[in-house]
């Protein structure tokens, strides 16, 4: 048995104040009503509803198969989440624990469709350019049918220099813009971990460089090492594990 389901969001560039508060406020652990393989499917689509809340256009969620077993049977509230470095992109893994009623956690497989917006090329360019508006154009189509890093958006590259020619046509990547780096190997960074109302905050050091938006690992002063996603300069976020 598979779970689907189709969530329209609005092709504007921003969403409704009040759809996206609500988006924002559904949290990540669900309190289900029955026990079970369907419980669990619910806390991941509600999971991906809440971390797509500021996609444009539609999002497709399927479930892939849960296999029961005595835990899913008395487990009453699940927890969703990802793991590190994961993104809700095309086939995801999402990781769900049990918070009430048993001792559990499993992974499930999960294919996220999102159709909408995103940015190719109006005409070629040279390695070097600096984009303007007029070099670009936005399309409608599969948008993870791209690389996770597409632009969705013109003014996220208006300004910038490209690494690489460019031709007509061509879907505009983050990996393509020259951005300058966000956390420097070596460097003394803040990790924030974020669950549902809350976060932590600690310190590490950046095993490699990365852009916004990129992978990088971190080693803990206790050795430990982490992936994380580079936000802004010398700050790491941390999915909640």
């Amino acid at each position: 048995m598979r779970f689907n389901a189709v969530i329209a969001r609005p092709e504007s560039s921003t969403m409704s104040p009040r759809l996206l508060l609500a988006a924002l406020l559904l949290p990540s652990a669900v309190l289900a009503q029955t026990t079970g393989t369907d419980a669990i499917r619910r806390t991941v689509e509600q999971f991906v509803i809440r971390q797509t809340a500021d996609v444009q256009g539609s999002v497709t969620v399927d479930v892939g198969r849960v296999v029961d077993s005595a835990a899913t049977q008395s487990c009453t509230a699940w927890e969703a989440f990802l793991p590190p470095g994961a993104r809700v992109w095309k086939a995801v893994t999402v990781g769900v624990r049990c918070t009430q009623g048993a001792n559990a956690s499993l992974y499930v497989p999960t294919r996220v469709r999102i159709d909408g917006p995103y940015v190719v090329m109006a005409r070629p360019v040279s390695g070097g350019q600096v984009l303007t508006a007029q070099d670009m154009a936005v399309v409608q189509g599969e948008v993870t049918a791209q690389p996770n890093d597409v632009i969705t958006r013109v003014d996220q590259a208006v300004g910038q220099s490209v690494r690489q020619a460019l031709s007509d046509k061509q879907a505009l990547r983050g990996v393509y813009l020259k951005t300058d780096a966000a956390i420097q190997a070596g460097q003394t960074v803040k990790i924030i971990t974020e669950g549902d109302g809350f976060s932590v905050v600690n310190e590490g050091r950046a095993l490699n460089t990365a852009a916004r938006g990129q992978v990088v690992r971190v080693k803990l002063t206790n050795n430990r090492v982490l992936n994380g996603i580079a936000r802004d300069a010398g700050v790491v976020a941390v999915a909640l594990e």
